[in-house]
């Protein structure tokens, strides 16, 4: 994926026939799903005035998308 540079969303890079489904172990499923568990303690103590939900899985203390410089 890249980030276009005017727009905050992602684009896929690759065409459709580059597309392929990973099966992934429980210990490699586990990480993302206790990173939505802290990112939610996040949410929550940010508060919804603070919180900018961005959709994103990896962002900032408040929400916000990472930028990488």
């Amino acid at each position: 994926m890249e980030l276009p540079e005017e727009d905050d969303e992602y684009d896929d890079i690759k065409s459709e026939a580059g597309e392929r489904t990973v099966a992934l172990d429980s210990t490699t499923i586990s990480v993302p799903l206790a990173w939505r568990e802290r990112q939610e303690e996040e949410r929550l103590a940010a508060g919804p005035e603070v919180w900018v939900d961005s959709g994103r899985v990896f962002t900032q203390a408040d929400g916000r998308p990472l930028r990488p410089q």
